[in-house]
């Protein structure tokens, strides 16, 4: 099993990542154009799969356009029986992300 902190996104390397748990953490942050100190609100899924391997770390999700992806999933919990695939592409506040699921036997 590989032992880490927490999850990076490389620019166009996808991740195959198995959730299973989820929870709301109150972060703070520097805005990056303000130079402010600000609170907010983070979407943190724990993972036990990722890209085959079995792990135990976290995936953050600060970008709201990006947690959006996963809304309907979160009541019962429902991406614990998907496997998901997620791919950054582009830099700062032009970050996208393509998001896929697949049902997951594991």
């Amino acid at each position: 099993m590989v032992l880490q902190n927490f999850l990076t996104d490389e620019e166009g390397v996808p991740k195959v990542m198995h959730f299973y748990d989820h929870e709301f953490q109150r972060r703070e942050i520097r805005d990056p154009i303000t130079g402010r100190l600000k609170k907010i609100w983070v979407l943190v899924f724990f993972v036990d799969l990722l890209n085959g391997e079995e792990v135990d770390t976290e995936w953050s999700i600060t970008a709201e356009r990006l947690a959006g992806n996963f809304q309907a999933f979160l009541p019962q919990k429902a991406y614990i029986g998907r496997l998901w695939t997620v791919t950054p592409r582009g830099q700062s506040f032009n970050r996208e992300h393509t998001v896929e699921s697949a049902p997951w036997g594991g």
